[in-house]
């Protein structure tokens, strides 16, 4: 279950990169002098974030440690 979970957080994360790269590349304003990209950029981190924490998870099930049921959910 993590390394699917993993694999859809990646994804969602490499859609939010090329999310924010068009950002840059449009040069919109969200508000007052802030750009849009830096308003969205906070997505594929995120998901970014998460992937790492469910690859962890799946690596140390691998190599045979107890993982609490309640971390994954």
């Amino acid at each position: 279950m993590c390394v699917r979970l993993s694999i859809a957080t990646l994804i969602v994360s490499w859609y939010g990169l090329q999310l924010v790269l068009i950002e840059i590349e449009d040069a919109g304003i969200a508000f007052a002098t802030i750009p849009t990209w830096l308003t969205v950029i906070i997505i594929p981190l995120s998901f970014f974030i998460i992937f790492i924490r469910y690859l962890s998870m799946a690596l140390l099930l691998f190599i045979g440690y107890e993982v609490d049921d309640n971390a994954i959910q």
